[in-house]
């Protein structure tokens, strides 16, 4: 294994680090990331509900797939999200609106958040 490698590694050449220093650790980290992305959509009228019904039934055909962590669907949040400033504190950090707007509108590469209406 890598991190027995690694460890053997450590010893041999710990004898050349600084006695006062602390003791040297290898550690395994485990990163998640999506595997893959998947958009469930429609051509033809269908209701979100529809679509959020196929968009589970999806997941549970991909969790039956092994070595995977975790699988999850987007999208289930409310249609419409209501934001409204407080110019005052805006104006006490030198920010415009226009430039809190903008800020907001980078959310929908975070979350699935849809468009931004004035």
């Amino acid at each position: 294994m890598v991190v027995d490698d690694i460890k053997d590694i450590v010893t041999k050449v710990k004898t050349n680090l600084p006695s006062d220093m602390d003791e040297p650790t290898v550690k395994v980290l485990t990163h998640n990331f999506p595997l893959i992305t998947v958009a469930v959509y429609s051509k033809k009228e269908a209701s979100r509900e529809k679509l959020l019904d196929i968009a589970d039934e999806v997941k549970s055909k991909i969790q039956q797939l092994k070595d995977l962590e975790n699988v999850t669907v987007l999208g289930k949040s409310d249609k419409e999200l209501h934001i409204t400033f407080n110019d005052a504190k805006i104006e006490a950090f030198n920010l415009t609106n226009v430039q809190v707007i903008c800020c907001c509108k980078k959310f929908k590469f975070y979350f699935p958040c849809g468009y931004y209406k004035r």
